[in-house]
């Protein structure tokens, strides 16, 4: 599943020490093409600005994304930020003809997803 493979490349030294954003980047059948550290910040936020997203994205061709960050705190419930945030990056994605399948909030032992609660 998308939140194993992110849990096989996210750095474990760092997921309760700073807030990392990661996009995977998949082709028309959903099969990754490459992922990316898009930003990482300090102990409560990272700044992620959609134009790098859909920069790295269209430069490798993605037909659908899936974000993730991390909370080093362990609270996997989406801030505010956190959901305006995804709410900008689906919308972006969509005048790009880019499906958002996905954004997750990894912790050390669980992972909350916003498709999975209806927030895309």
């Amino acid at each position: 599943t998308a939140a194993d493979y992110l849990r096989a490349i996210w750095n474990k030294d760092t997921l309760e020490f700073k807030e990392d954003f990661v996009m995977l980047c998949l082709n028309g059948a959903h099969q990754v093409l490459g992922w990316v550290k898009v930003s990482s910040g300090g102990f409560t936020s990272t700044s992620v600005d959609p134009r790098v997203v859909f920069s790295l994205a269209l430069q490798v061709g993605a037909s659908a994304l899936i974000f993730a960050h991390n909370h080093p705190s362990g609270v996997l419930e989406p801030s505010r930020d956190d959901r305006h945030l995804t709410e900008k990056l689906v919308s972006g994605a969509q005048l790009l003809h880019i499906n958002v399948l996905d954004h997750f909030i990894l912790g050390k032992d669980a992972v909350f997803s916003f498709a999975e609660h209806g927030l895309i």
